[in-house]
C-alpha cells in the first residue's frame, strides 16, 4: 500500500510538471524538479514537459528543463521532437537552447519536415 501511495504521489508530480511546462510556470517547474520529479515523464501522447514548453514558446521553462537533464531528442507519438515543435512555433530562444544541448537538427517529423524547413516556411 505504501508503494502504491508513493507511485501516486510521483505520478501527480509528473503530471504537474507537464501542466507547468505547458502553462509557462517556471517557478513551479523549478520546485517540482527539486522534489525528484521525472524530467522526462511523457503524457499519454508521448509529449514531455520540454516538448510542451517548446510548443508553447516558454523558453525560460525549456531552459530550466534542459538544465535538469531533459532529453532533447525524444519523439512523441505523432513523431515530433522538442526542436521541431520549437521551430514550428518560431521560438528562437528554444531552438538555440535545444541545439546547444545537442538536439539533432536533421530529425524529421511525420511528413518529412525538418526543423529547418519549419523555420524557413515561417520566415524565421
Amino acid at each position: 500500500a505504501h508503494t502504491d501511495q508513493r507511485e501516486s504521489i510521483d505520478q501527480q508530480r509528473d503530471m504537474a510538471l507537464l501542466d507547468a511546462a505547458q502553462s509557462g510556470f517556471e517557478q513551479r517547474i523549478l520546485s517540482l524538479l527539486d522534489s525528484s520529479t521525472d524530467v522526462n515523464h511523457a503524457a499519454n501522447d508521448g509529449r514531455t514537459a520540454l516538448m510542451l514548453a517548446c510548443q508553447n514558446g516558454h523558453d525560460a521553462c525549456a531552459l530550466a528543463l534542459l538544465d535538469a537533464g531533459a532529453k532533447v531528442d525524444l519523439i512523441d507519438d505523432a513523431e515530433w521532437t522538442a526542436l521541431a515543435l520549437a521551430a514550428q512555433r518560431g521560438c528562437e530562444a528554444c531552438v538555440r537552447a535545444l541545439i546547444k544541448a545537442g538536439a539533432n537538427v536533421n530529425t524529421s517529423v511525420k511528413g518529412g519536415w525538418s526543423p529547418l524547413m519549419f523555420t524557413a516556411a515561417r520566415g524565421h
